[in-house]
């Protein structure tokens, strides 16, 4: 449990330090934000996921999941902050976030499961 939420305040750091650099005429654009969270802090969270997958089926681990996506959407998109997650991922077409680590722990299992057939 404490790798995930280890986990989480890296994300929620890097993209508070994403969200300053970003400017209506200077700094990040929105789209190399958004390149910023699929490419290097969606990875960050979903890393080690074997270990704290479980952890997502409680309600509460969902939710924080979903506020550190919908923070980088809201950078990217330039959402209000009362605008619901649903409307975030339709916007930005991108996959809700606590989807992803179980995704990558199936196929992490999946692909170690054929590695022992081919060795066995």
């Amino acid at each position: 449990m404490n790798t995930s939420r280890i986990s989480r305040k890296k994300a929620t750091a890097s993209l508070m330090q994403c969200k300053r650099a970003v400017g209506p005429t200077w700094g990040l654009t929105p789209k190399t934000c958004l390149w910023i969270y699929l490419r290097v802090i969606r990875p960050m969270l979903s890393y080690s996921s074997v270990i704290w997958i479980n952890a997502l089926n409680k309600n509460y681990n969902v939710k924080k999941m979903e506020r550190i996506q919908a923070l980088a959407l809201k950078i990217t998109s330039g959402a209000l902050p009362g605008t619901s997650f649903e409307s975030l991922d339709h916007i930005t077409n991108t996959p809700q976030n606590h989807l992803l680590p179980q995704w990558r722990s199936r196929q992490r299992r999946l692909s170690s499961q054929s590695n022992r057939r081919m060795d066995g």
